[in-house]
């Protein structure tokens, strides 16, 4: 049981840095296009 909560929660963190750096990405391409 507790090998599959490790396996879970890395998942989770790995989904939420994947959005973090989406949420990243978007802002620094909206920075850059109002910059031009």
């Amino acid at each position: 049981m507790a090998r599959n909560y490790e396996r879970l929660t890395s998942t989770l963190q790995g989904i939420h840095y994947l959005m973090f750096a989406c949420l990243m990405l978007g802002k620094a391409y909206h920075i850059n296009l109002l910059s031009h």
